[in-house]
């Protein structure tokens, strides 16, 4: 098998070149803007946070069905404003006032920001072939933002059989805990495995043994854009 990535990994020892590719594509700029990451998450049936352009979403939050407008308790919700929908790691995002965030960028995609008791807290589950992990991430420093230099523990690893609701071989969820529940915020489409090989909750053989099943059985799941 042949890879075609941006970033390395510890099991890109055992491609040789030959066909098919996998093509494994983290940062170049493609893939899904976050408004398009958040109505693919709720397609899956994943709960996720209000979310709209910024002067809609402010209009829909905090306006009573008599019309009344409640300036007190608009500046009392805060959201995440997307500044660039295509950012990786963190970046590109703030967090701010949904009033302000209508006032200053009314045309940017914005989410209702709900912050855990722990600053930074995430989780994360990720979907290999037929295999699935659930990962707690752990941002330093007291960050709020998921996915932004974390501290990654491995909480379960388990097979999966019910069919994969992507055409991805490999993607991942991130969710931040909310009064709701696990609410999904981010859509990976070429996660990190440094942890699960570090842990060794994954093997090379394993990873091998996925791609080529889904070479056989699915060939444009290995198109990771």
């Amino acid at each position: 098998m042949k890879l075609h990535t941006d970033h390395a990994q510890w099991y890109d020892g055992m491609f040789d070149g030959s066909s098919p590719v996998f093509h494994r594509m983290a940062f170049t700029r493609g893939g899904l803007t976050k408004r398009r990451q958040l109505d693919l998450l709720e397609s899956m049936g994943f709960r996720t946070p209000s979310h709209g352009r910024a002067s809609e979403l402010h209009t829909r939050l905090v306006r009573c069905p008599a019309g009344l407008d409640l300036p007190d308790a608009a500046d009392e919700v805060r959201c995440v404003v997307y500044h660039d929908e295509l950012a990786h790691r963190g970046e590109g995002k703030e967090v701010m006032r949904l009033a302000e965030a209508a006032r200053r960028f009314p045309d940017a995609w914005a989410a209702v920001f709900h912050e855990p008791r722990r600053p930074g807290l995430s989780f994360r589950f990720i979907r290999f072939g037929r295999l699935g992990f659930w990962q707690q991430q752990q941002s330093q420093g007291g960050d709020w933002r998921s996915n932004h230099r974390d501290a990654e523990s491995v909480l379960e690893r388990r097979p999966l059989s019910a069919p994969n609701p992507v055409e991805r071989v490999l993607w991942a969820v991130d969710f931040v805990p909310a009064a709701e529940g696990l609410l999904a915020v981010d859509f990976n489409t070429a996660p990190d495995l440094t942890s699960l090989g570090e842990s060794g909750l994954v093997t090379e053989a394993e990873v091998r043994s996925e791609l080529e099943a889904a070479a056989a059985s699915a060939p444009r799941s290995l198109e990771q854009f």
